[in-house]
């Protein structure tokens, strides 16, 4: 069951989104390859399963392929002897017991099984499958890898909760696991991509090192040999690499969202009451996802462009649709005219639906960012974190008795508080005892115990507390940082762009530190590759251009060397050649251990406009900053 090697991908394969990826394995891979006589069969899945399917497929397009049922493994469900049944569970000896039991009475449950499993099988298992009176009912045996969430169009979460204790404790005892777990997941997302990509790390801190490393091992004994694709590339980062971005306020609109309302960050459900239009609130349960239109294009645009954006949307909206024109009791004098408002009523309501909620949402999220008062501790924190203020000038060290009033305005959440305070410390590269004695002070911040110890727990991610720490930049480059970012934004509190952007510009230019982010193979083994298949790759694409009856070069992507512009591909000195392709070539999938946050994903996707590459990001969870506090304070320490 070992997969040696992958087909190259297609000149077209790599615009398909991760969400499409996963959701044509589950419906080709697995579903369609199920042929039974009858046409129909039963599909089986396991608590873990349940979150991967619905995170990429509707239950319609399921049940379209044939699947007349859906169950789940865990729960009592009635025999159904004459059906076939669909397995898609994870390769763990709970659900595996469960199946052989289902295949063990008196009457077996279904007709046969088709075992589907999202990870890789061991040796354990194959064995206790073999064992078992489950064997001669096996029709079907696979590994499918795909033991991920595909949150987003270009985002994944591993959902693993435990993931940010696992890792950053120190006496946590199923690290290792967490590590290797962590390790086979990335796999199956490399796999369901068709890549086998260059891996680097960020060695500041040992998860990373540790995942990348374990990563690679992976790539080595699965795939012995599949040629490295060297335009494809994972960056293994923890969230040590960028502990600000964890705790700053955005006002992009999905981070605020996430941030200051009561969005849930596993399942993406936001619940709300809004009129039903007969004058009674009505409670709401929405999905904040890709499928609601607006969510998709706004969802990180700036809060004050999203309800600008929006109003006038909707009052364009309103004066197009000819169900409003009637709603307002303008009279269908034609059978065409009448045919036009049926035609849109049920678009109508459904994006005014859509409408309302965002209209909703965002004014909430105004709401809090005015009842909070956070316009001026945010205008702090992007001048601790910028290093320089809205004039660009740099701001040096901060004195304590500017934040002291933003620490006892009552107004602002204790978790608000707690994020200044920290992203203080961060910023200022520690303080001194007397200014920590007095911070921590009940008096003066309202600190809690676990408040604290999420304080004294930022040490476990490589900030010290002490002052006079950390690298700092000179002047000159906080004064080039400050005029670049001033001509990027609109907005004065959105200078602060996350660490993730720089780090994936200078890898793909090749200028990213090689000691500060080195690779899990030797340099010279990568430049090798490179020069291989930069030397294949005009021959390959020309092959592929050919067959779709265009000319490689009139279709603008004949290579000229050392062009040393974004979105190119790797030359032989691991430097880019220039591309005119509107496709992405290769992929670059950014790697968050112990989480990735959203103001974070927001830069995947601005990358991936502007370097022409298929950027991916995720992490082993999604964070929002408050459960980024929270995991903080829960990390333990060795007994001393």
């Amino acid at each position: 069951l070992q997969i040696t090697e992958f087909p190259r991908p297609g000149l077209f394969d790599v615009m398909q989104n991760l969400r499409e990826k996963v959701s044509k394995v589950f419906l080709e891979d697995v579903v369609d390859a199920v042929k039974t006589a009858s046409g129909w069969k039963v599909m089986i899945v396991d608590k873990r399963t349940t979150r991967v399917l619905s995170s990429a497929c509707r239950m319609f397009d399921v049940v379209e392929k044939g699947v007349t049922l859906v169950e789940k493994l865990e729960v009592s469900r009635q025999p159904l002897p004459d059906m076939e049944a669909i397995y898609l569970v994870s390769p763990s000896h709970v659900s595996l017991n469960q199946i052989i039991e289902d295949f063990s009475g008196k009457r077996n449950k279904y007709l046969c099984a088709h075992l589907f499993f999202t990870d890789h099988i061991d040796q354990a298992v194959m064995e206790k499958i073999k064992n078992s009176k489950l064997l001669p009912y096996v029709k079907t045996l696979k590994e499918v890898y795909v033991d991920f969430l595909p949150i987003a169009s270009q985002a994944f979460s591993l959902d693993l909760d435990d993931s940010f204790h696992a890792l950053f404790s120190e006496d946590a005892r199923w690290r290792q696991e967490t590590v290797s777990n962590i390790a086979n997941q990335l796999y199956g997302l490399c796999h369901t991509l068709k890549i086998k990509p260059i891996v680097r790390y960020h060695a500041a801190h040992r998860a990373s090192g540790e995942i990348a490393q374990k990563l690679q091992e992976t790539f080595d004994f699965r795939m012995p040999h599949a040629e490295v694709s060297p335009h494809d590339l994972v960056l293994v980062l923890d969230r040590a690499t960028d502990v600000p971005s964890a705790l700053v306020h955005e006002f992009t609109y999905e981070a605020m969202a996430y941030d200051l309302l009561d969005v849930d960050v596993k399942t993406a459900q936001y619940t709300y009451t809004a009129d039903n239009g007969t004058g009674k609130a009505e409670t709401k349960r929405v999905i904040l996802d890709e499928r609601d239109s607006i969510w998709r294009e706004k969802r990180h645009r700036h809060i004050a462009d999203v309800i600008t954006e929006i109003i006038h949307e909707f009052n364009d909206f309103l004066a197009k649709n000819k169900a409003s024109e009637v709603q307002k009791g303008k009279q269908v004098e034609s059978i065409r005219e009448l045919g036009e408002v049926v035609r849109s009523m049920p678009q109508y309501r459904e994006l005014l639906a859509k409408f309302s909620l965002h209209v909703h949402l965002s004014n909430e999220c105004m709401g809090q960012f005015n009842e909070r008062a956070l316009e001026a501790l945010a205008g702090l924190e992007q001048d601790m974190v910028c290093g320089f203020d809205v004039n660009g000038k740099p701001t040096g060290k901060v004195p304590l008795s500017t934040i002291l009033p933003l620490l006892q305005d009552s107004r602002s959440l204790p978790t608000d508080r707690l994020r200044l305070l920290m992203l203080y410390i961060v910023s200022q590269h520690g303080v001194s005892p007397a200014d920590c004695d007095r911070l921590m002070s009940p008096d003066v911040a309202n600190i809690t115990e676990a408040m604290q110890k999420a304080i004294h727990n930022l040490t476990l991610l490589n900030v010290s507390l002490e002052v006079g720490s950390g690298p700092k930049l000179s002047k000159k480059e906080l004064k080039a940082r400050a005029k670049k970012r001033k001509d990027a934004v609109s907005y004065d509190l959105s200078r602060f762009e996350p660490r993730v952007k720089e780090i994936v510009q200078h890898a793909l230019e090749d200028s990213l530190d090689k000691k500060e982010f080195p690779f899990t193979r030797g340099e010279h083994e990568i430049i090798a590759a490179r020069a291989a298949a930069d030397s294949a790759h005009i021959n390959v694409d020309t092959h592929a251009a050919s067959s779709i009856g265009r000319s490689f070069r009139t279709r603008g992507v004949q290579q000229e060397r050392n062009s040393g512009v974004p979105g190119a591909t790797w030359t032989e000195q691991g430097r880019f050649a220039r591309q005119n392709a509107a496709e992405p070539q290769g992929h670059i999938i950014v790697f968050f251990a112990g989480g990735v946050m959203h103001n974070e994903i927001r830069c995947a996707y601005e990358l991936q406009k502007t370097l022409r590459r298929r950027v991916i990001i995720g992490g082993s969870l999604v964070l929002t900053p408050e459960g980024f506090v929270q995991e903080l304070s829960a990390l333990t320490r060795a007994p001393m």
